[in-house]
């Protein structure tokens, strides 16, 4: 996710310099495989708040997703080798593409952990921290849809519930209708025996 926004980053500064066809199929190629890693991962969009991404989904893990993947950084980084982009060394297309390849190669050589198959760190890139960053990051319209912080919902859960359990304040429990309250009758039957 890092690099992806380091590419956007250094593409945008560099948008001003030479527009020759190499920097130019560069550009295009980097630009390519952005879109599609935010597209392949829209929880990382999501964290990263990039515009104009669906934040609605998560990863396609399926093997039929994973392997259309594999097959597309492949073809990205065949092309991106034929490019032989050290040509523009000093130049942000030289610098995005430097970082495109190192992240290709690093997921090329990442294959074998088959992270996707049990990623359940409770730290860093696992599945919990992920969804409750993901809840805070969500784009949920204006603040008058979002939904009421956890707190605020549970405390009016839990003044409701007092008042179903225990009667009206100032109400002493034991004077309650033991209807209202069956596992205290049945503790008394219970007893009783």
């Amino acid at each position: 996710m890092k690099l992806a926004a380091a590419v956007l980053i250094l593409l945008a500064q560099g948008g001003a310099r030479g527009t020759d066809s190499l920097a130019g199929r560069v550009r295009q190629l980097v630009d390519s495989y952005v879109a599609a890693y935010f597209e392949r991962h829209p929880d990382e969009a999501t964290l990263a708040g990039v515009a104009g991404v669906r934040h609605d989904r998560w990863p396609d893990n399926s093997p039929n997703g994973i392997a259309h993947w594999w097959l597309r950084e492949n073809a990205w980084l065949t092309a991106l080798e034929a490019t032989h982009a050290e040509s523009l060394a000093g130049r942000p297309e030289w610098t995005a593409a430097g970082i495109m390849r190192d992240a290709l190669e690093g997921s090329v050589g990442m294959r074998l952990c088959r992270f996707e198959l049990w990623n359940v760190s409770h730290t860093n890139g696992g599945w919990i921290p992920t969804v409750t960053s993901l809840a805070a990051a969500q784009p949920v319209g204006t603040a008058a849809a979002r939904p009421p912080l956890h707190r605020d919902r549970d405390r009016e859960s839990t003044r409701g519930a007092a008042g179903r359990l225990h009667g009206a304040p100032g109400e002493r429990a034991d004077r309650a209708d033991p209807a209202r309250h069956p596992a205290r009758d049945a503790a008394r039957r219970i007893a009783a025996l």
